[in-house]
């Protein structure tokens, strides 16, 4: 049976077959179906300013040949801009800090793959723990009261950013030395560190 693509089809047929990751005469496999192939065309339309593109999949079985079709429907949505980024749980950071880690900015298009790429610039940084098994950092992407906009909320935890060495040294005829390093990742807040 065919693979046949229907309705609002972004950058042509040609273009969305080259996405998708069922062929015929293979296997159906149902994760592949739903994990990869509609995950990789969803991120297609999201890279371009659709984040809420419905891509259905619809399986057409043929009992007499013990095939299966699938016809997937395509609906782009409203094309999405970002209204607003809020980074939230950086109690010692500076939210210049971790806005020049983002890929994104205000009044940009959505974009998936940039979401994501600034999700893993910012635990990148070091100073976080990780909150996202996938990605490091979480975040969170808000409708607003504007079909056109989103708003996009960070969530970060800090984590502790001092490094104390101590050392103890015994030198015969000498009285014993304490000696320590202290060192100090994002120092104020600011990205910078130090050590003394």
């Amino acid at each position: 049976n065919a693979i046949a693509l229907r309705g609002e089809l972004l950058g042509g047929e040609a273009a969305i077959r080259k996405i998708l990751t069922i062929h015929l005469g293979k296997i159906f496999d149902r994760s592949e179906l739903l994990d990869k192939t509609v995950a990789s065309l969803r991120r297609h339309y999201q890279d371009a300013g659709y984040a809420f593109a419905k891509i259905e999949p619809i399986p057409l079985v043929d009992q007499q040949r013990k095939a299966l079709g699938i016809v997937f429907r395509f609906q782009k949505g409203p094309l999405v801009r970002i209204a607003n980024i809020e980074i939230v749980g950086n109690t010692e950071t500076q939210d210049h800090v971790i806005r020049r880690r983002l890929s994104l900015k205000e009044g940009d298009l959505y974009s998936d793959t940039r979401l994501r790429q600034s999700q893993r610039r910012i635990f990148a940084l070091g100073y976080f723990e990780k909150n996202d098994d996938t990605y490091g950092v979480q975040v969170q992407v808000e409708k607003t009261l504007d079909p056109d906009q989103v708003n996009l909320r960070f969530v970060v935890r800090e984590r502790w950013t001092w490094t104390i060495l101590p050392s103890f040294t015994y030198l015969p005829g000498y009285d014993a030395i304490f000696l320590g390093r202290v060192g100090k990742e994002n120092f104020l807040g600011l990205g910078q560190s130090l050590s003394l």
